[in-house]
């Protein structure tokens, strides 16, 4: 008998690759490109490029959510910390229209607005065309969203870099 070591991230993070694998498939499908965000601590994803700088992140959790597709566009980053300004505008937002839900995440190393929509992946193989719609539709909430937000507590828009990428990819998950 022979013993082969197993490493601990590797086996959470396997129930969570196929989903993902099955969601892009669907994004390359229909003509989308994506970036292969690699593996985080909690999750795997993607980032999907809409012109120059706006870009959502699909991304499965694993530890028992790989059933749940996420699609997450960052609305603004680093908003001034005053919660009741930022919640208070986000369920604003969510009251208009609550299949686009804007949510603060914060965290010490600064808060963000998102907007994120979680689908079943039965859904998303089911109906493609509906979850692809979603997608497509995440930058224009998102620019919506942006403008009515910053003009209370400020912040910054997300860039279609690396490390904006990373920072939506970890906030996506958690």
């Amino acid at each position: 008998m022979t013993f082969r070591e197993v490493d601990p991230v590797d086996d959470y993070l396997a129930p969570a690759r196929p989903t993902l694998a099955r969601t892009l498939q669907i994004v390359s499908g229909a003509g989308l490109r994506y970036v292969d965000l690699g593996e985080g601590i909690v999750g795997v994803g993607a980032a999907v490029p809409f012109g120059p700088e706006a870009f959502s992140v699909v991304s499965v959790a694993a530890g028992g959510n790989e059933g749940t597709v996420n699609l997450t566009i960052g609305v603004l980053k680093d908003v001034r910390q005053d919660r009741l300004a930022v919640l208070d505008e986000c369920n604003s937002l969510t009251q208009d229209n609550a299949a686009y839900p804007y949510y603060l995440h914060d965290a010490e190393i600064g808060w963000d607005v998102l907007l994120q929509v979680r689908l079943p992946i039965t859904v998303v193989n089911a109906v493609p065309a509906y979850f692809l719609a979603l997608l497509q539709q995440l930058p224009g909430y998102s620019d919506k969203g942006r403008e009515k937000i910053s003009a209370v507590v400020g912040g910054k828009p997300y860039q279609w870099n690396q490390e904006d990428c990373q920072r939506l990819l970890l906030r996506s998950l958690m």
